[in-house]
């Protein structure tokens, strides 16, 4: 009878295969959430990651490589911070957040998730541009909803009025939107963060996002494409999990069977272009993905021998 858990002999393959293969900061990663590994060695290897600018670059986003920081890899890092809990008053995320109020477009009232200067490095195709430019309706979300949502979270380093306009800008958006089309990635971004606004406004968001998973029911394989479901629904508070619980386990019942017989989780997409680099972008999306499938199995008590984070 197939077992609906991850088997132990297959996680020690997971787990050899994150200590062979991925990134020092998603190895971090791991032994912060199996092995009791403090939060501070996460954060040492994230540092590596930012610049004299308090923003990220370096390829900590695998899909871009270039060294110069962004609001989008700036995003990515604090996907890391939040995730271990990171401190409020640590200087590493003051600086971050002192790049993000930096960086974002007081006029066209948004943070563009790349410059130009992506083009000059190995990238995927999806983030060559022609030009740097708001993105429009739904889409505004990606990444400065998030964005937004992590200035709330960490109000001590931002002025008053700039979270007021943050604030009005999110009320205006969720007030266009009774659910959130071109849906992914957007609402990934809102899944992140909604918790982060205050109230009234957190009500609403939440409100918009459990519409969106509603939208959208019956979720299929075909519906996410490369997106995993553990990537939506990272753990049972999640508000997919919340709205459609079978269909999250259901799906990550599949994610079980998609390990790799090396242990890995790989990624299902290539960038066809930059062949020489793109080997190295893989692995380090395999580690990554690898140590989120952990997390999300674990949290979700579907690793056997285990009771769950």
């Amino acid at each position: 009878m197939k077992s609906p858990k991850l088997t132990e002999d297959r996680l020690q393959d997971a787990v050899r295969f994150i200590e062979s293969n991925a990134r020092q900061l998603d190895r971090r990663y791991y032994e912060y959430f199996f092995e009791d590994a403090s939060s501070k060695d996460v954060l040492s290897e994230l540092s590596k990651y930012q610049n004299k600018d308090g923003g990220f670059g370096h390829a900590i986003e695998p899909d871009f490589r270039m060294r110069s920081s962004s609001p989008m890899a700036t995003s990515v890092a604090l996907q890391y911070y939040t995730g271990v809990d990171g401190p409020e008053e640590e200087e590493l995320i003051e600086r971050a957040i002192k790049y993000l109020i930096q960086t974002f477009d007081v006029e066209q009232k948004y943070w563009p998730a790349t410059t130009m200067e992506v083009n000059d490095s190995p990238h995927a195709p999806w983030w060559h541009l022609r030009e740097v430019k708001r993105p429009q309706g739904a889409d505004w979300a990606n990444p400065s909803a998030e964005l937004a949502g992590y200035l709330f979270k960490y109000p001590y380093y931002v002025p008053e009025d700039l979270l007021d306009t943050l604030s009005d800008i999110v009320m205006d958006y969720v007030e266009m939107h009774d659910y959130v089309d071109s849906w992914l990635y957007n609402v990934m971004c809102w899944e992140r963060v909604y918790y982060c606004f205050p109230t009234p406004l957190r009500t609403k968001i939440e409100q918009m996002i459990r519409a969106t998973f509603q939208h959208y029911r019956p979720m299929q394989k075909d519906t996410l494409n490369e997106i995993r479901i553990f990537w939506i629904a990272p753990h049972p508070t999640s508000l997919m999990a919340q709205v459609d619980r079978d269909t999250v386990m259901s799906m990550l019942e599949e994610e079980i069977d998609n390990q790799a017989a090396d242990g890995g989780w790989w990624p299902t997409w290539r960038w066809g272009q930059y062949e020489e680099v793109w080997p190295t972008a893989e692995k380090e999306w395999a580690g990554k993905i690898t140590t989120e499938a952990l997390r999300g199995l674990d949290s979700f008590n579907m690793i056997r021998g285990r009771n769950g984070w």
